[in-house]
């Protein structure tokens, strides 16, 4: 079923498709985490992905918007998670308490747990989705778990912790919106690396600004002007251009 072709209505199909998590649990205390892990947000996933839909003139349809939903809630728990003192141990986000400063340790993690499985269980009507959603959150783990025991040495290897932790979901984007689409091979290729720029385009330039946060060194400066040439690189790459941002 078609829901939309305008994009100017995307933020708000978003937040009423994410209103319906809290609604897969009875208790109001998890109701209130869940809604707290998942409000406010940019969305930039959710977008994503949506607009690769209507990039090809296709309107939104339930199943776009579920996985769209599906992705952002995958995105929440991760930062729930990565919050945790014994990650990054962030007392804030997005101008809050992080959700373990707010809720503790314990809740952290469960509730973290808890947001993974109703992501995918949102998805159990669409099963060619889930899978393409459980792989990539499987990758992402997978980055964060290289980032804590194996930290980067070099640019590359700094790139592939990127691709998976970070950029694994912004893919997925252009996966789902290719299985949707019933794409042909090579444009779906190209679709996969227009996201991939997307992804890895916004990942530099935090990394970009976390280094000028913390007052660089000249190997830091070195960094960032390599980061920049690539990010620069990536833009030229991406179809999905940035305007994607600003949309409601």
């Amino acid at each position: 079923m078609a829901i939309s072709r305008n994009l100017n209505l995307t933020k708000t199909l978003i937040e009423a498709e994410l209103n319906k998590f809290a609604d897969y649990v009875a208790e109001p205390f998890l109701k209130s985490a869940i809604n707290y892990a998942l409000f406010p947000g940019k969305r930039l996933r959710a977008k994503l992905l949506l607009r690769c839909i209507t990039n090809y003139n296709q309107d939104i349809c339930e199943q776009a918007l579920a996985a769209a939903a599906a992705i952002e809630v995958t995105h929440a728990f991760s930062l729930v998670h990565d919050d945790m003192p014994a990650l990054d141990n962030a007392d804030t986000r997005r101008g809050m308490h992080s959700f373990f400063k707010k809720f503790g340790e314990d809740n952290a993690l469960l509730v973290g747990d808890l947001l993974q499985y109703l992501a995918q269980m949102h998805l159990k009507n669409y099963p060619e989705l889930l899978a393409l959603l459980i792989t990539r959150a499987k990758d992402m783990v997978i980055g964060q778990l290289l980032e804590t025991n194996r930290p980067a040495k070099n640019f590359k290897e700094l790139e592939n912790i990127q691709k998976l932790k970070t950029v694994s979901l912004f893919l997925l984007c252009g996966e789902i919106a290719a299985s949707i689409l019933k794409l042909p091979a090579a444009e779906s290729q190209k679709l996969l690396a227009s996201c991939y720029a997307f992804g890895q385009n916004l990942q530099w330039h935090d990394d970009i600004a976390d280094i000028l946060e913390d007052s660089p060194g000249t190997n830091a400066l070195q960094f960032i002007s390599q980061a920049e040439l690539e990010a620069k690189i990536l833009a030229n790459d991406a179809i999905i251009d940035n305007s994607i941002l600003q949309f409601n």
